[in-house]
């Protein structure tokens, strides 16, 4: 008896033992892995044979592009100038990240319209995302406007950096620099953005292209792939995911550099970051390299053996990322505990367990740590902001042709003023981000793809906002050329360096809100309890606060044509303003054209009442049968001057 006792505790300790065996072998192997990545291995060393550690493991790198910085050199020297230079670069005082968000939005709206000329319908995604990156990165290190540099010039860089690349890692000892590489970079005649204190070259010195490359590829190629496996990830992939990162990302770029109000942000760095690191491995010779140089021509037997820190497993091992250490994560479904899930919200304050916070090492450890981490943020700011770009430029957005189309036969039908649909295209298109689809917070897929809900806004200057206001300005005539703010420098009219340089005071003219199957549910996280109306205003407040730092919103309004909609505005505060648009039975002619309203098949006119006119609407129409009014309404946000 006591035996069998005996033998059913050894038998129920075994699930225990076993773990306790798994906990020991995996902090062993992490222990391995964060050792290599910062040069413990190697025992007591001083910065030179750091650097011939690592040198000796990326000699590829100098053969490949003729670069020669801290990853591939020996030298202190070389070391110290490369950190030092690095270091201003990530950290400079006068960075505008809206200058750069622009940028990258400028990129992809010019993207998107090459492909629309060409009458394709889908674009090179990870081509664009690669010649976005290197735009908005040669605009940054080197104040290089990408809008003077050809496409042709970006693409041939960023292939022939992969090309090479690849090469580097397939023919170690083989690779040479690419002359198409480098006619391309020299082509944009590069000057040095930095003071050099250790050689005689002024600021503004050209570089050759193997300088620009030492200072280029730290940021671009570990950059890029890291954007588009982010995008796809948050965007696409997990429809829970596309939900949370319109939401934390709402105030981007106007947040970014503000440590108060950028924490959400960069929570979706963060976690592309962590299942998209930008070195999935990092290399350390296993020994120091002989100090004698070797023979031209002396085979791959003596090089030394090779180490690698696994960076990519550290940040996605089941054990460490998901609840369950028994856990196995299921890579078709992605669950929310699931290690490979696209989620945010880990970084959470107080969420990361202690082993997690160690395994997390996107930027390196120890002593030769990326300076793009660390206090700077600079390397989560950059990710975030490139990402929110491509997510708000291709992601899904009012711009789909069938659903636009749908708003405009709704409005048409309740509204019968002549507006051709390419002027209602032509608004979306100017303010994208103000045009806005909502979507089912549903996990269901299918659920997760429909519209339930869309709002359009229309960002007038002030000027013109008052004019629509008491109907001096008719909601048809509105040119978003001439009127709506310039955000990017685009199409601004005469006005465009003085609205680039000023403040601007906007007014947000609601053309459109419309939610869809009423009962579906919130359309938006953070919306139970809410109306859709007060919910999608508060988004396009938001949007153009958080986006638009120099909009100054003046106000709200719009032009409602139905006892509910006079109600849902009344109730967010919205007062009227005295215009209305009455529409009447025309008294004889042919209308011609697509511009021509028809109601029931009866032919309409609108005859305008102004504020401050008493009369009843049977003495402004002349006693025709009203078929409809449409009445302006108004919320002030701003104390309103003369």
């Amino acid at each position: 008896m006591l035996l069998l006792s005996a033998i059913a505790v050894c038998i129920a300790a075994i699930p225990l033992l076993y773990q306790k065996w798994r906990a020991w072998r995996l902090e062993q192997w992490v222990r391995q892995q964060l050792d290599v990545a910062s040069f413990r291995y190697a025992g007591s060393t001083n910065l030179e044979d750091r650097l011939r550690l690592r040198a000796a493991e990326n000699r590829r790198l100098r053969a490949a592009f003729g670069i020669e910085n801290s990853l591939t050199t020996e030298s202190r020297s070389t070391h110290q100038v490369f950190r030092s230079r690095a270091s201003r670069l990530v950290d400079r005082k006068d960075r505008s990240w809206l200058a750069l968000y622009n940028t990258a939005e400028a990129f992809i709206r010019r993207e998107l319209a090459t492909v629309a000329e060409k009458g394709q319908t889908s674009l090179p995604l990870a081509e664009s995302v690669r010649c976005m990156v290197l735009a908005v990165v040669l605009r940054d290190s080197f104040n290089i406007d990408p809008a003077a540099v050809p496409r042709a010039t970006l693409v041939t860089i960023t292939e022939e950096i992969n090309n090479q690349w690849l090469e580097s890692k397939c023919h170690p000892d083989e690779v040479v620099p690419s002359e198409r590489l480098n006619s391309a970079i020299a082509s944009l005649s590069i000057r040095s953005p930095f003071k050099d204190e250790f050689t005689e070259k002024d600021q503004d010195a050209l570089l050759t292209p193997a300088e620009v490359l030492s200072i280029l590829m730290p940021q671009y190629e570990t950059l890029w792939r890291v954007v588009l496996l982010t995008f796809v990830s948050a965007y696409h992939r997990q429809p829970a995911a596309y939900h949370d990162a319109v939401q934390r990302t709402a105030d981007v770029p106007a947040c970014l550099g503000d440590p108060a109000r950028e924490g959400e942000a960069l929570k979706l760095a963060k976690e592309g970051l962590r299942l998209f690191p930008s070195n999935k491995h990092l290399y350390r010779a296993a020994s120091l390299p002989s100090a004698t140089p070797s023979p031209p021509n002396l085979t791959t037997t003596t090089t030394p053996r090779t180490l690698a820190a696994d960076i990519s497993t550290l940040h996605r091992h089941p054990q460490i990322w998901s609840p369950s250490p028994l856990f196995l994560p299921n890579p078709f479904t992605h669950n929310e505990d699931d290690a490979l899930a696209f989620r945010p919200s880990r970084f959470d304050a107080g969420a990361l367990t202690p082993l997690q916070r160690r395994c997390y090492v996107p930027f390196s450890t120890g002593p030769h740590r990326c300076p793009a981490g660390g206090g700077t943020r600079f390397g989560e700011r950059m990710v975030v902001l490139l990402v929110v770009a491509l997510g708000r430029g291709l992601a899904r957005r009012l711009h789909a042709e069938p659903l636009l189309r749908a708003v405009y036969a709704s409005d048409q039908a309740m509204y019968p003023a002549a507006l051709p649909y390419a002027r209602l295209r032509a608004w979306v298109d100017a303010a994208p981000d103000l045009s806005i689809s909502f979507f089912s917070k549903s996990r269901d897929a299918a659920a997760a793809d429909t519209a339930a809900g869309v709002v359009i806004a229309l960002p007038l200057r002030r000027t013109y906002w008052l004019a629509l206001l008491d109907g001096r300005l008719k909601e048809s005539e509105i040119d978003p050329g001439r009127m709506f703010p310039c955000a990017r420098g685009e199409g601004c009219g005469e006005d465009e360096e003085q609205v680039k340089e000023e403040e601007v005071e906007v007014g947000l003219h609601v053309y459109h809100i419309e939610r869809f199957g009423a009962g579906q549910g919130p359309a938006e996280p953070g919306a139970e309890g809410r109306r859709f109306s007060e919910v999608a205003l508060e988004e396009v407040v938001r949007r153009t606060r958080g986006r638009r730092p120099r909009w100054k919103v003046v106000g709200l309004s719009a032009l409602t044509a139905t006892a509910a909609g006079r109600r849902t505005f009344q109730r967010l505060g919205f007062m009227p303003t005295g215009y209305k648009e009455l529409f009447v039975m025309k008294r004889g002619g042919v209308a011609s054209g697509d511009d021509a309203a028809d109601a029931g098949g009866k032919l309409l006119e609108m005859v305008c009442q102004s504020p401050g006119d008493r009369r009843e609407p049977d003495e402004v129409t002349g006693g025709r049968v009203i078929t409809g009014v449409s009445e302006m309404n108004v919320k002030y946000i701003m104390p309103q001057g003369n």
